[in-house]
């Protein structure tokens, strides 16, 4: 399929993916890329500071997967809403230097293909 297909694509949320009416937790993908400007010392710096906010938000259970893209950057897999993961994504020590750009995509299960 293009992008163009699924751009126009928009699936249906089951009801059991909603509560009153809203949109329950969902799966949140967030790809975290590190700006042009930073040197790879500067993210090795805070390098344990944001393993130590990532440890906590998994601890905290929002956070449910985290991998490195092969590269510099991470790509995080949350399941909360999406309030709750921007000010996670906000809260970390990168992100509140200004050393990376996030992207938050929330991922609703396709209508018919859900359990």
């Amino acid at each position: 399929m293009t992008s163009a297909v699924l751009g126009s694509f928009d699936p249906v949320i089951p009801a059991a993916g909603r509560v009153a009416g809203r949109l329950a937790n969902v799966k949140v993908l967030v790809i975290c890329r590190t700006r042009h400007d930073v040197t790879p010392a500067e993210i090795a710096a805070r390098g344990p500071a944001e393993m130590a906010a990532l440890r906590q938000l998994q601890a905290d259970g929002s956070l449910i997967e985290a991998y490195s893209p092969g590269g510099p950057g991470a790509i995080l897999m949350f399941e909360a809403d999406r309030a709750a993961v921007e000010a996670a994504v906000t809260s970390l020590p990168l992100a509140q230097a200004g050393m990376i750009d996030t992207e938050i995509i929330e991922l609703h299960p396709f209508a018919g293909l859900s359990s």
